[in-house]
């Protein structure tokens, strides 16, 4: 690996240790990662940024693949924990199709006051399998 590849790795960990120490963070939890064909699992997914951030919740659609069904999308719910906003989304979701699903994460953004730059933060990619 050249020093310039190295340098840009490093500076790319660098920003990733920076946001996580800043308090901004994405998460997804699950009630479980395998079903039974129109069993359910609960999601919920959530975001903490600074309260003064301009957030970009993503788009969610019926469906998160093509055979992964949204059957319930609660609203976003927002709390303020001191000077932070931790927004979360509680979806049900559901499969008639048998598989080993690999899940893409939710990408969200955010821009700070005073700051031309548009950052993304995802959370981690997840798996599903579902049973027949």
């Amino acid at each position: 690996m050249d020093l310039r590849k190295l340098y840009i790795l490093l500076v790319l960990l660098g920003m990733a240790y920076m946001t996580k120490a800043q308090g901004i963070d994405a998460g997804i939890t699950r009630d479980s990662d395998s079903i039974l064909i129109g069993d359910h699992v609960q999601l919920e997914i959530w975001f903490q940024a600074p309260a003064n951030a301009k957030i970009n919740w993503p788009e969610i659609r019926d469906t998160l693949t093509q055979d992964i069904e949204i059957i319930k999308k609660s609203t976003i719910d927002t709390n303020r924990e001191n000077s932070y906003l931790r927004l979360e989304q509680q979806l049900r979701i559901t499969s008639f199709e048998p598989g080993f699903y690999e899940m893409e994460p939710f990408r969200f953004q955010y821009q700070l006051p005073n700051d031309t730059v548009i950052y993304v933060v995802n959370t981690e990619p997840w798996n599903l399998l579902v049973s027949g």
